[in-house]
């Protein structure tokens, strides 16, 4: 019988104590959605900023009925990765909340100061003003990377 490990299960690993490094973080953003900002496919809306050396743990999208039709279809993500984080969600087509987030984004390691962007992928039919809320949750780790398996010894 073989037994794996990381290096970070392995006896030697390392302990992480209290520090701002290793908390999970969370950061905000309510925006007021104007027709302009969704009545066309590829409109983009800037959210926040995420530090280098950011690990996106989950997040939380919700926007109010800014869809009078059922058209409207948003991503958010990042620039060149626009799905990263949501995709395709009809959030807004009425009321609701996101907390779907893609299987990419999960403790996915921002290696520059990163602007995260909600993308218009369908416009809105019927547009409509309304309210964007979104956070993130995250946590900020220099050296984290993918820890490969060896075996234990």
């Amino acid at each position: 019988m073989a037994v794996y490990q990381t290096s970070k299960s392995a006896a030697y690993g390392t302990t992480y104590g209290l520090g701002w490094a290793r908390q999970l973080q969370c950061d905000t953003v309510i925006i007021a959605l104007t027709t302009a900002m969704i009545d066309n496919a590829d409109d983009e809306v800037g959210l926040l900023w995420l530090p280098k050396g950011a690990i996106i743990e989950g997040c939380t999208l919700s926007i109010s009925d800014v869809d009078g039709g059922t058209a409207f279809v948003v991503d958010v993500g990042i620039v060149g990765t626009e799905e990263l984080i949501i995709a395709n969600a009809t959030t807004g087509q009425a009321t609701g909340i996101n907390t779907t987030m893609a299987q990419a984004a999960h403790l996915y390691k921002c290696t520059a100061r990163t602007q995260l962007r909600a993308f218009v992928s369908t416009a809105s039919g019927t547009p409509a003003t309304g309210t964007l809320k979104f956070s993130i949750r995250y946590f900020v780790d220099p050296e984290f990377s993918d820890t490969a398996l060896v075996a234990a010894v």
